[in-house]
């Protein structure tokens, strides 16, 4: 098959786009199929796509995409994108024999799409939920059973059959994905520090850290020596797998976290990720006043209904069955 995806990230509005498409790349590649990329990001960011090895084409706009797709005549469309307008959708499906919207939160470009997949914005909240409408014609696979985690994760899942205990936090995770545009890494950090408690941390930085003088201060008074930098991580999920508690924003890292029975606080980045988060993590987290705001603690007694990752296998398949 030939297939094109459309994704963008940068530091304004983080890369989950990015490596959410780079994880569903690496499943389709399993079947030998043509993938190109498209995306309008920096060469940063296409320098990953890159370590895919996979074709990446650069657009400058929505008409630079359409002239593009007429060129490569795909037989799958896949876009990555929060809120894709309805003639863009229109036009891209008469384009491709099938096209497929992960993340969509407008209801009227779905109706345009054969197969949407998206893990929270749905009416049921993070419940999964699985049907065709029958108006349209369009699958939509709902809630967090449709997350498509990195292949580490479920072998590290296999090796690990941990439950959250929150009583016992000793070794901490930082992460705040690709960019960090609102620096909580140097927020949560600091915040750490000035706790009496004899914690451990670790520090994943994304490609897109903007804030390296900032967080160089911190460390540069860092008596204790308790603090360890990761920077480019292979293996994402080795390193989570051993530590306590994770502390990030809602998206990849928390559903990563609680799919291997890790503890997770949540700390919204910026407005975006309040409007699309704050309704549904209400109703399987605990609020807690923590880290100089509000956050949401994990409650384990609900985590084995979200089924994270499980599906998969349903979502290739939908994409592959034309």
């Amino acid at each position: 098959m030939k297939i094109v995806i459309i994704a963008n990230g940068d530091i304004e509005k983080g890369m989950g786009h990015i490596y959410r498409s780079l994880s569903l790349t690496d499943e389709l590649k399993k079947y030998n199929d043509s993938i190109v990329f498209l995306t309008k990001s920096d060469d940063d960011v296409i320098r990953k796509i890159n370590n895919h090895s996979i074709d990446v084409i650069r657009y400058k706009d929505n008409n630079d995409i359409f002239k593009k797709i007429k060129n490569i005549i795909p037989d799958v469309i896949i876009i990555d994108d929060l809120e894709i307008e309805e003639e863009f959708a229109k036009n891209i499906k008469d384009l491709c024999n099938k096209l497929v919207l992960f993340d969509n939160s407008n209801p009227s470009s779905n109706k345009y799409a054969d197969v949407v997949v998206n893990v929270v914005i749905s009416r049921s909240g993070l419940k999964n939920r699985k049907y065709v409408d029958e108006e349209n014609k369009t699958l939509y696979l709902y809630g967090p059973k449709y997350l498509i985690l990195r292949d580490e994760f479920y072998k590290a899942k296999e090796i690990s059959k941990r439950r959250i205990n929150k009583e016992k936090t000793k070794n901490i995770l930082i992460t705040f994905g690709g960019s960090d545009s609102s620096n909580l890494t140097c927020i949560v950090l600091k915040e750490l520090l000035s706790n009496l408690n004899d914690y451990f941390i670790n520090v994943v930085l994304g490609p897109k850290f903007p804030h390296t003088d900032k967080l160089n201060d911190i460390l540069e008074h860092n008596i204790k020596n308790k603090i360890k930098i990761y920077k480019n991580i292979n293996n994402m999920a080795e390193l989570m797998k051993n530590v306590d508690l994770i502390i990030t924003s809602p998206g990849m890292t928390m559903f990563e976290a609680l799919f291997l029975g890790i503890s997770v606080v949540v700390l919204y980045q910026n407005e975006l990720q309040k409007k699309y988060y704050d309704n549904h993590l209400k109703k399987i987290f605990n609020k807690e006043n923590t880290l100089l705001r509000e956050s949401y603690y994990i409650d384990d007694r609900k985590l084995d209904n979200l089924h994270i990752g499980k599906g998969k296998l349903e979502i290739i398949e939908s994409i592959r069955s034309i």
